[in-house]
């Protein structure tokens, strides 16, 4: 009874004290510590404490104030719920800062609800600075009492309110397996999102998992710093937690595996076999008795996880999915490589390149390419397992799964054609030669089958009528130079492959007795990129004999194209070692033809994943541009206007899906080029309308470089050559002289809709520009790099609308920079009525929208501040580098 109370008289003099201080409380200033400090001592010097309090079993300290708070409160006067509001935002405040929170400032924390009704206290847990409010205070301390006393009689929401699962969240971070339970018992959600496709689940398993970019394109620079930042939280955070087995089963029993996603659940698979990430084998266990067909996952794109395996870790792979591999059906239907192909329709080189520009639009927001939502998407197609261990040359794995009979014999063919590309690209091209002779003799075979008395005879394969000649027939072994004998290595290529041979013909003639063969087909296009080198050799009248090493290389890249597909990085390396033997050759016309074949769909198909690739997607796509440039600017005349426009619509595609913070003068340059030849060349009537066509939609996407400029502000420079190569380290690309300064190029560019008007992120108008970059040495105009005049260059742009009076960020105009050029405009004070009607509307804040024409409320826009100051780097986006140019 005494205990008793003595528990009622400290509550009531609690109570009192805080009502009678709320005015004092409002107006300290003093830090939340200093108080935490004077509390204590208040609370030290109290007397009514029971003497026998010190011999009674604390948690932390306070468990008897959690005892005496059960009860509610008679509650305190709004002005004090007000001055408490504040106090605990403060104690978050700085538990949010320093990381770490007294025990004292717990005992503050339950005196203060101790004298709260439910309603106040209720009010006094929403109360939350940033993703912080009490209940996460308490889990991020890791005092269950206080969570506890938060729950159950202050009716804290157990989810974190407005803080979306925090209080979990802490507790899973802090690797609090009662916290966790206790949070669970009281239904706190397990399913919600901290983050795009990231769960609680993943965090108790430590992933964290990296953004992916998809293949279309290339993916964009992030900030450096801000990466490294986030890099080193992850790090840090990762260091900081303990995996608790027992948490992960607790969310697992709560159902956290049947509330992920099929996304979520694929890389939470894919990340608990990375022998890196280390996740203990009872963690797995637990997974993967919730999902017992885990290898046959597949995430949006219909990857498995046996798929994803082979691809990633096919050499180290987990041994709970190498039973999978014992399952004929795993591996016809483990989904490894998406099969990306030439579209259909495609029956020329230029159609390939239209095909991948139609898939896309230009964001005009963002001015990058997004991807059309196609609603007739096709079915899409995978590379069997078999081609692709084949392929990368898994020879254990591969010979294992070539035996089975229940393998489709056609993969088994296709297989041995790819175990010939895996030779050749190893340098063992007599080996490659034995696997495609032997493929090639089962292709063309002809089987005779008797059926009563009559005897005729079945193509089990007919190739494509538009197929080279260089895909048929065999070549011979001798006119390829053997290893020498003793070779370690040519020796296990030899054994590999004729074993290989061996288990293939023996299958067929197995089909063949049981009359079960199979009709066999090859993934050709209508137009080969083979046929077309045919096509344009005989068109240049070259010398149509083929050196061996390239016939090779020419069956090399078919096998590729027609059986592993443009989504892989293989397919890119026996394209390019082609196209560099053409180029090397001086095969001018059929390296054209080659590589504006094939370059649309490396850049929509080949995968922007690190991981995957075994070079820099952007690096060496923009190369070929770069040669191809180089082509067009000195042989444009050995090139046909078809292949003139297939190579102009690859620079508009490269120009397009590079991220516009990526965008300099390369992209710009290209363009510019191709346009100014293809507006000089002679053109037939047909010719000029897709030369027309093609150039408004050039000109209606309105590209933009990394500084918001569009092609036209590349032709208004004429600064002087010694002013540009005092501005760089390196020499200036020679394709300037093509473009800066040029009337021509203005001339064509605002024929065709380009908008004189435009400004960059400073609010710069090509004008602008143009007076900034000016050669003010009239005497000496060939020393400028322009091609014109700057006074000639002035008028044209004059003369196609551009504006005078325009306003940048700076508040600065053209007329204004004018004045101390060799050209000024008019004096600043005679501009037309117009302009200073126009700045009298801007400056004085006057509504016009509804009150004027829609072409007046356009000009009296352009007289309004524009853009922001922005620290650019002229030599490197206005003039390139030669060593780009020519790489």
């Amino acid at each position: 009874m005494e205990s008793s109370r003595n528990s009622k008289r400290r509550k009531r003099d609690r109570k009192v004290k805080l009502d009678k201080t709320a005015d004092q409380l409002s107006s300290e200033k003093g830090s939340t510590l200093a108080e935490f400090e004077a509390y204590k001592e208040n609370e030290s010097s109290d007397k009514c404490v029971s003497q026998n309090a010190e011999n009674e079993d604390y948690h932390y300290g306070y468990h008897e104030d959690y005892e005496d708070t059960f009860n509610y409160g008679d509650g305190v006067e709004p002005e004090t719920v007000d001055i408490l509001k504040y106090k605990i935002f403060g104690l978050i405040l700085a538990i949010s800062k320093a990381g770490e929170f007294s025990h004292d400032a717990q005992h503050y924390l339950v005196t203060i609800l101790s004298v709260c009704s439910i309603y106040q206290r209720k009010e006094l847990m929403k109360v939350r600075e940033s993703i912080y409010n009490p209940l996460t205070l308490a889990c991020k301390l890791r005092n269950l009492d206080l969570v506890k006393f938060f729950v159950e009689h202050c009716e804290s929401d157990v989810n974190g309110d407005s803080c979306r699962g925090r209080p979990l969240l802490c507790a899973v971070t802090n690797g609090d397996e009662d916290i966790v339970h206790y949070l669970l018992e009281c239904n706190a959600d397990i399913n919600i999102h901290y983050a795009p496709n990231y769960n609680l689940l993943m965090l108790a398993l430590k992933l964290f998992p990296e953004e992916k970019f998809g293949t279309f394109g290339y993916e964009a620079i992030r900030d450096f710093k801000q990466h490294e930042e986030d890099k080193k939280d992850k790090k840090k955070l990762f260091n900081q937690m303990i995996h608790k087995t027992e948490i992960v089963k607790m969310l697992v029993d709560k159902g956290a595996i049947e509330k992920c996603t099929k996304a979520q659940i694929f890389y939470i698979l894919i990340s608990m076999f990375d022998k890196e990430l280390c996740i203990p084998n009872s963690s797995q266990k637990i997974l993967l008795d919730k999902i017992p067909d885990f290898g046959n996952i597949r995430n949006t794109d219909g990857m498995t996880i046996l798929g994803n395996e082979m691809i990633h870790r096919s050499s180290y792979m987990s041994e709970f999915l190498k039973p999978y591999l014992e399952n004929v059906n795993n591996i016809n239907t483990a989904n490894v490589l998406r099969f990306y192909f030439v579209s259909e329709s495609s029956d020329s080189i230029e159609n390939n390149v239209d095909a991948v520009l139609k898939s896309f639009i230009i964001d005009r927001e963002t001015n990058e390419a997004c991807t059309c939502k196609d609603s007739h998407k096709e079915h899409p197609i995978y590379v069997h397992l078999l081609v692709y261990l084949a392929c990368n040359g898994r020879f254990s794995w591969y010979l294992k799964i070539l035996e089975m009979p229940e393998i489709p014999f056609e993969a088994k063919l296709n297989s041995l054609e790819m175990l010939g590309t895996y030779c050749h690209d190893h340098r063992q091209s007599m080996y490659a030669i034995r696997c495609w002779n032997s493929a090639n003799q089962i292709r063309q075979l002809r089987c005779l089958r008797m059926t009563r008395n009559r005897m005729y005879h079945t193509r089990i394969h007919v190739y494509p009528k538009n197929t080279s000649i260089f895909e048929r027939g065999n070549i011979e072994e001798n006119i390829v130079p053997g290893a020498p004998n003793g070779n370690p290595l040519s020796k296990y290529f030899e054994e590999s492959v004729d074993k290989a041979i061996h288990i293939v013909n023996q299958c067929y003639e197995n089909l063949v007795r049981q009359d079960k063969v199979p009709n066999l087909t090859v993934n050709s296009p209508k137009c080969t990129f083979v046929s077309l080198l045919e096509n344009h050799m005989k068109e240049a009248e070259e010398d149509f004999m083929l050196h061996t090493d390239m016939l090779l290389m020419l069956r090399n890249a078919s096998f590729y194209q027609c059986l592993i597909g443009f989504g892989d990085f293989s397919t890119f390396r026996a394209f390019k070692c082609l196209a560099d033997e053409l180029y090397k050759r001086e095969r001018t016309q059929a390296y054209v033809a080659m590589v504006t074949y094939s370059f649309p769909y490396f850049v929509k198909h080949l995968p922007n994943e690190e991981s995957l690739s075994i070079f820099d997607k952007k690096l060496y796509l923009s190369k070929i541009i770069s040669r191809l440039i180089k082509i067009v600017v000195n042989k444009s005349s050995q090139l046909t206007f078809d292949l003139l426009m297939a190579i102009w619509k690859c620079c508009f595609l490269e120009c397009c899906v590079t991220p516009r913070n990526q965008r300099k003068f390369l992209e710009f340059a290209s363009l510019l080029v191709m346009m100014k030849i293809m507006a000089r060349r002679n053109k037939t009537a047909q010719e000029s309308g897709r030369f027309s066509e093609f150039m408004r939609n050039v000109m209606k996407a309105d590209l933009r470089n990394l500084y918001g400029q569009t092609l036209l502000y590349y032709t208004v420079p004429t600064l002087s050559k010694d002013t540009v190569d005092t501005w760089m380290s390196y020499e200036k690309s020679p394709l300037i002289c093509n473009f800066s300064g040029s009337v021509e190029m203005i001339k064509l560019l605002l024929a065709f809709g380009a908008d004189p008007n435009a400004y960059d992120d400073m609010g710069k108008t090509p004008l602008h520009f143009c007076f900034m970059l000016m050669y003010d040495d009239i005497e000496n105009e060939e020393d400028g790099i322009g091609v014109n005049s700057p006074e000639e260059v002035v008028q044209t742009l004059l003369q196609g609308g551009a504006h005078p009076d325009s306003v940048d960020y700076s508040n600065s105009t053209p007329i204004e920079i004018s004045e101390i050029s060799e050209f000024p405009l008019c004096q600043v004070s005679n501009r037309t009525l117009q302009c200073l009607a126009s700045n009298v509307i801007v400056n004085n804040k006057v509504k016009f929208h509804d009150h004027l024409p829609q072409h007046l409320v356009q000009f009296v826009k352009m007289h309004k501040k524009k853009g922001k100051p922005t620290a650019m780097r002229f030599p490197e986006h206005f003039f390139g580098f030669s060593s780009v140019f020519w790489a």
